[in-house]
């Protein structure tokens, strides 16, 4: 049994080299599979046959503060609706809202924005260049209209009018996030609304998710054994996302593990505050009385706390997020070795820093991608 990660492991790979077992053996696995979202089987699926099941799946997206938001005079209409608006807005902060605004902070990453922005651009125009099913390329006006516009922030600048230490890794006042998360319904950060960008200017938005896939070793000598495991698996996924996100049809809401047991015992001690105030003397009435009310106050106000994920949250869910999923696969980047992927990161950061020009760089970055290529074949 395998437990992969569909964007860093050669999942297809191993498929297209016979090391993953055929699991359409299985009617019962097939059944669960075929309730599933499309998109989300079809990278294990090979001339009809599954190789693999879906077992979770997560992705990151940005999101705001309303609050802070609408605090600058802004509203929703004033939202960016793609990556390079909202580079521009960040490239604009100091001077139109960040000397004014010294208590909040731009990002939530303080002074490590930078460095998670620039990661986040690359691996959104790699899941963008796969999901347009072209060969990755960097000489494309998108990519160029990204650098252009990330290289105009100037993240210095923007910590220097931030009243917080500038070596803050986490930063609570912050108007952006950059890593709200996509995929986990029960954990959600309250303070921010989530953004879905594009990738450029009127562009559709979509979100990059990571899948988790399970496959069996074609060799194992408990087969069987093996597909129960597989199909029991998927009758336990994660009550709170991969049961939510992977099937389309299940939308009911899910209970607090520790609702009915907290319930029951705030119950109980409500029963036995009744009972003492029968047998109470008349001095200790109003004392009683009013723990009583305050008991019954906690428990009407536990009825908000019912639900780790509610039916709101799935529909929005249904409604929002699953129609811009894409599912990343592995890329060239992670399958080359780190010694290829640090030389391609320098390269984007002497762009950054001014080293080299946006011509330069872009023909280098496609010069590295295809050798990486020709190794990797």
């Amino acid at each position: 049994m395998l437990l992969m990660g569909l964007s860093y492991m050669p999942v297809e790979r191993l498929i297209e080299k016979g090391y993953c077992a055929d699991l359409s053996q299985s009617a019962d696995i097939m059944e669960k599979v075929s309730a599933m979202y499309p998109e989300v089987v079809e990278p294990l699926m090979v001339d009809g046959k599954l190789y693999g099941v879906p077992v979770g799946m997560s992705g990151t997206c940005y999101g705001v503060n309303m609050e802070l938001w609408e605090s600058l005079g802004l509203t929703e209409d004033d939202l960016p609706t793609s990556l390079p608006e909202l580079y521009d807005f960040a490239a604009n902060w100091v001077w139109d809202y960040g000397e004014d605004h010294p208590e909040i902070s731009l990002f939530d990453l303080g002074s490590y924005s930078s460095q998670l922005l620039y990661s986040l651009l690359l691996n959104d125009y790699i899941a963008y260049m796969q999901k347009q099913g072209g060969e990755l390329v960097f000489d494309t006006p998108v990519f160029r209209r990204l650098m252009e516009g990330f290289s105009a922030i100037d993240f210095e600048e923007i910590l220097s009018v931030q009243d917080q230490d500038e070596d803050t890794y986490w930063t609570p006042n912050a108007l952006f996030s950059t890593s709200m998360s996509v995929g986990y319904l029960g954990y959600q950060d309250e303070r921010f609304q989530p953004l879905y960008l594009s990738l450029e200017e009127g562009g559709e938005p979509f979100i990059g998710m990571n899948l988790n896939v399970m496959t069996i070793n074609p060799r194992t000598k408990r087969m069987d054994q093996a597909l129960l495991y597989v199909s029991e698996y998927l009758d336990n996924l994660d009550k709170t996302s991969a049961n939510i996100v992977l099937f389309p049809d299940h939308n009911d809401p899910v209970e607090n593990d520790y609702y009915q047991s907290n319930l029951e015992d705030m119950q109980e001690s409500l029963a036995k505050m009744q009972e003492s105030l029968e047998n109470a003397s008349e001095e200790n009435r109003a004392e009683i009385e009013q723990q009583i009310q305050w008991q019954e106050e906690s428990i009407a106000d536990w009825e908000n706390y019912r639900y780790s994920v509610t039916a709101e949250q799935i529909a929005d869910y249904r409604e929002n997020v699953a129609p811009l999923i894409y599912v990343i696969r592995q890329n060239v980047f992670l399958n080359a070795d780190t010694s290829a992927t640090s030389e391609i990161n320098k390269l984007l950061m002497q762009y950054i820093e001014g080293a080299v020009n946006l011509d330069s760089l872009v023909r280098e970055l496609d010069q590295r991608v295809r050798l990486m290529q020709l190794e990797d074949q």
